[in-house]
């Protein structure tokens, strides 16, 4: 007897491929989901997480108390409010990360662990496979860019000034040494941010560059059942007697069984990276526009003191806004899964196998998406309206020069 299912499938598949832009990133926070099976790594990568995590309290105070004890102009208070939001973002992508990384190693285990794959399916879980072997260079290159952009500005503001706002209650006159204290944890704290939002950015559209694969991967499938001789080879393929053809609906149906517990897998991991990921996405979105509104009112007054704050608006927007277009571009939204169920063979199904594929297009209706706050839809589209949107805040606040 010949078998349906593919024998050699792996199980789980491997994506440490996928991944491994995030993994180099988060493990020496001690924030990758897998942990390191020697207990001093074990111990170094939790106490840089907890330094990161404390660094960046202490500059949330040292900031609110630098923006309620001292008289700022309105450009500096936007910035100071700028980096309160960056500050409290990162604690939030540290908790959020941390707290769930059990969880994401059992949601990506079960989403890719593929068992009894039909043999109709086999040339797309071969495809799929290939894909999930290639390394994102893209986002790779990035993230490369970013830090070499960053690392410079480290090493100038942790000898001649703070890069975050914070109060220190010394004059540098009298305490050089101190300030000096303060301006190196100022700079730390700098550095350690950036490589935190980089590495979530980085998970973030790893999980949807995975969600993609499985949803492409599941179109494939049900692409099989539109033409009847990739299900079965048979000498008559009128539809009255496929729909009778015993062996024939017991094929289709192995194959909808697989397209329907892929289904589930795919909910599964879309619903998790909302419920975990949403509120922080939309934090970064936040992030933009209080960077455009910052940026017009230091343009409204530049001078020499306001021109490198000025420069460094600008590339902080332009690495935020390319690092949230990679997440809009890695989005992948599923209306195609509808046409694919439409587009099948229905009228050569018996009853229960046409009844099937009704549930799974009437399931597949409702777009399996990633969304900014549980409401707004990521996609190229939403990456429009935020540059239009920061643009018009840019222009409006601007023009009261």
């Amino acid at each position: 007897m010949v078998s349906f299912y593919k024998k050699d499938c792996r199980i789980p598949l491997d994506i440490s491929r996928v991944f491994v832009v995030a993994k180099i990133l988060l493990s020496p926070f001690g924030l990758w989901i897998d942990q390191p099976g020697i207990r001093f790594l074990v111990f170094l990568t939790t106490t840089v997480k907890i330094t990161t995590f404390v660094l960046n309290f202490t500059c949330v105070l040292l900031t609110l108390a630098n923006l309620y004890m001292e008289t700022h102009e309105l450009s500096d208070k936007t910035f100071i409010y700028l980096v309160l939001l960056r500050l409290t973002s990162v604690l939030q992508k540290i908790h959020a990360m941390d707290a769930n990384k059990r969880l994401w190693r059992d949601i990506l285990t079960d989403a890719f662990k593929m068992k009894k794959v039909p043999l109709q399916a086999r040339n797309s879980f071969e495809e799929l496979k290939k894909r999930l072997r290639v390394v994102p260079k893209f986002l790779f290159i990035i993230v490369v860019l970013i830090l070499i952009n960053v690392l410079p500005v480290f090493i100038f503001t942790s000898k001649k000034t703070s890069p975050i706002p914070i109060l220190i209650p010394f004059r540098q006159s009298q305490y050089p040494f101190i300030h000096r204290i303060f301006f190196i944890f100022s700079s730390l704290s700098m550095l350690l941010n950036v490589i935190t939002v980089l590495g979530f950015i980085a998970f973030y559209v790893s999980l949807a560059t995975s969600c993609t694969l499985l949803i492409k991967h599941m179109n494939e499938v049900l692409s099989v059942l539109g033409d009847p001789p990739k299900v079965m080879t048979t000498k008559d393929y009128e539809p009255s007697l496929l729909a009778k053809n015993k062996k024939y609906n017991q094929r289709v149906r192995k194959i909808l069984i697989y397209c329907h517990k892929l289904h589930l897998k795919i909910f599964n991991l879309s619903d998790t990276i909302n419920l975990s990921f949403s509120n922080a996405v939309m934090v970064e979105m936040w992030a933009i526009l209080m960077a455009q509104c910052t940026l017009a009112f230091i343009a409204a007054k530049i001078d020499l003191g306001e021109f490198f704050r000025f420069i460094a608006l600008l590339q902080y927007i332009a690495a935020v806004t390319v690092l949230f277009s990679a997440i809009c571009s890695h989005a992948s939204e599923s209306e195609k899964l509808v046409y694919s169920c439409r587009s099948s063979a229905w009228w050569t199904y018996n009853t229960e196998n046409l009844a099937f594929v009704k549930l799974i297009g009437l399931r597949a209706s409702e777009p399996i998406c990633l969304k900014i706050g549980h409401f707004q839809p990521i996609s190229i589209r939403t990456l429009k309206l935020t540059t239009e949107i920061s643009f018009t805040y840019f222009m409006f606040l601007y023009s009261f020069k």
